[in-house]
């Protein structure tokens, strides 16, 4: 899970409105706008075809129901687009004319660091060892024993935080290991609220598990505030969330609710496993921020 929260999704509506701000226009370059350098006698006179190149035009305040085609003369419907426009609005100009953004999910994927491979290897080495030798008996190094901290590890939770603007990111063996740890944070006699619709084994973790620790659990519609807010009282310390709810696919107020939940003291946990950090971050919607995140990275694959 990741501790603290991104605009969510077009394709969720509670993060639509994030998504209608900003937009790149996209267009084809005519076959003259791509010479042919050094070009041999036989392709002199022989015209190249047009590839689409992304160009970015310009940053709008709001965005088109529609765009121009490549000839000029048809139009695209962006209404609902998948481009996350928030994030591509985020450009700047800089003093020596060139334009700068935020590095895009794809961009961020394939180019984080590495810096404790010597070797500069592009595909982060796994270590599958159980113990690292030490400097001496009485200095330790970075690494003693790989349940307390592992190269690889390290590396992908840095870039799970990353992908979710988040302070740091823990990485537990499952998504429901990390969902127990979450539930450690509360003493008994302190309240969970819930949602009705949620994944079967936070189900069955919510119902036949926590309860026994003395901890009293609530159920409620998250898609309804008001039966949230009703629900939310002076013992709560945390609201669990999933948007889409598994498996009924509901759509939750991540921003709302969490506000309401942090207004009266409590943590917000949200299961972002259908989404993932690709379509949605939770962190941004959070009223500024959230609490913890959890996914189930296995839910991504298959």
């Amino acid at each position: 899970f990741a501790i603290k929260p991104a605009p969510a999704s077009p394709l969720c509506p509670t993060m639509a409105a994030a998504a209608a701000t900003r937009l790149f226009l996209l267009h084809s370059s005519p076959p003259s706008s791509l010479p042919c350098p050094n070009p041999s006698p036989s392709s002199a006179h022989t015209p190249r075809p047009a590839y689409p190149r992304l160009a970015l035009a310009h940053r709008m305040a709001a965005a088109p129901a529609a765009i121009a085609g490549p000839s000029g003369d048809s139009e695209r419907d962006l209404s609902a687009s998948a481009v996350s426009l928030e994030a591509l609005g985020a450009v700047e100009s800089s003093g020596d004319g060139l334009e700068r953004k935020e590095p895009s999910v794809a961009t961020i994927l394939t180019s984080f660091e590495n810096s404790f491979d010597k070797y500069g290897a592009l595909s982060t080495p796994l270590y599958q060892t159980a113990t690292f030798k030490q400097p001496s008996a009485t200095v330790n190094g970075a690494y003693d024993y790989t349940r307390s901290g592992n190269p690889t590890r390290d590396v992908l939770q840095s870039l799970m935080a990353k992908l979710e603007k988040a302070d740091q990111a823990f990485c537990f063996t499952s998504g429901m290991a990390s969902l127990a740890a979450v539930t450690h944070l509360l003493q008994a006699g302190q309240e969970i609220v819930a949602g009705e619709d949620i994944y079967g084994g936070s189900d069955r973790l919510l119902s036949q598990v926590v309860p026994r620790n003395g901890i009293v659990v609530k159920r409620v519609d998250t898609t309804k505030i008001n039966d949230v807010t009703a629900a939310i009282g002076p013992l709560t310390r945390l609201v669990w969330l999933e948007s889409p709810t598994n498996p009924r696919q509901q759509i939750t107020d991540i921003k709302k609710i969490s506000e309401i939940a942090h207004s009266h003291g409590a943590l917000v946990l949200v299961d972002n496993s259908i989404m993932s950090p690709v379509l949605s971050w939770p962190i941004e919607l959070g009223a500024g921020y959230c609490d913890a995140l959890s996914y189930q990275i296995y839910s991504w694959t298959q």
